[in-house]
């Protein structure tokens, strides 16, 4: 169990990351570094913390954006839908595999999701959904089940895939944050049950991180609509290369006191 002074470590992150996941839709794969490297928890668990996390966020800062009129039901809808299935079917893929392949796959994902929405185009509109096509909404299921198992294998939210994956596809930035918090809410409830269902999550972590989340995502949100949306973007996405990098380096070391 994490002692008294990781705990404070894991909520100064949580208050961290919850304004940049607020911001940029992107950036709650950070909770799991934070509790393993803070807190001593184990991989799985830290996983499986972080999606009843991202789940809690999604939720939240959801609502955040239905209010600002920034989610889309076409855009939410499709991604939702292809996430909900594969995230708990992925779950249970992730506790089959030795726990360095797990980290290696999580560092992977992180690495290439950040580096992808640090060099994608900007987004042509900021605020307007164009209409779609039944061919677009197939990709926008695609998305949700690639974003899906990512979120299920790796504990790494969905948007973190979802978001540059959408971004190139054309859609705008805002629609985009706010459609990936309706997909991690369904990505990260359908992984998450699969993971507490395995015993692989940590109570005191979780009540570290929950106030820390909640309060910065808040900040967040409101923050994102005052800010250049790229640089925030672009901010995200170089502490994922740095987090990702260092996941894959301590991958490549033996895993003291961090337990499968």
């Amino acid at each position: 169990m994490p002692e008294l002074w990781s705990l404070v470590g894991i909520a100064v992150s949580a208050l961290l990351i919850g304004m940049a996941v607020g911001g940029t839709g992107i950036g709650g794969f950070l909770m799991i570094p934070a509790m393993m490297f803070f807190g001593g928890v184990p991989v799985r668990a830290a996983m499986g913390t972080a999606l009843i996390c991202g789940a809690v966020m999604g939720l939240w800062t959801g609502w955040l954006y239905l209010r600002k009129g920034h989610i889309d039901v076409r855009l939410a809808l499709p991604l939702a839908a292809g996430a909900l299935v594969f995230s708990a079917l992925a779950a249970q893929i992730n506790d089959r595999l030795p726990v360095t392949w797990v980290v290696v796959a999580l560092a992977l994902i992180v690495i290439l999701g950040s580096f992808s929405s640090l060099y994608r185009p900007a987004a042509r509109s900021l605020v307007a959904v164009p209409d779609r096509t039944l061919v677009q909404t197939l990709l926008l299921v695609l998305v949700g089940i690639a974003a899906g198992i990512a979120s299920g294998l790796t504990g790494a939210g969905g948007p973190l895939v979802a978001v540059p994956l959408l971004a190139l596809l054309g859609f705008p930035l805002l629609p985009v944050i706010g459609a990936s918090q309706a997909l991690q809410l369904a990505a990260s409830l359908s992984g998450a049950s699969a993971f507490i269902a395995l015993g692989h999550w940590s109570l005191p972590a979780l009540l570290s991180l929950l106030p820390g989340l909640l309060a910065g995502s808040t900040l967040g949100a409101r923050w994102a609509h005052r800010v250049d949306p790229e640089k925030a973007r672009r901010a995200a996405a170089l502490i994922g290369l740095v987090a990702g990098i260092g996941l894959l380096l301590a991958a490549l070391q033996p895993f003291s006191g961090h337990k499968p």
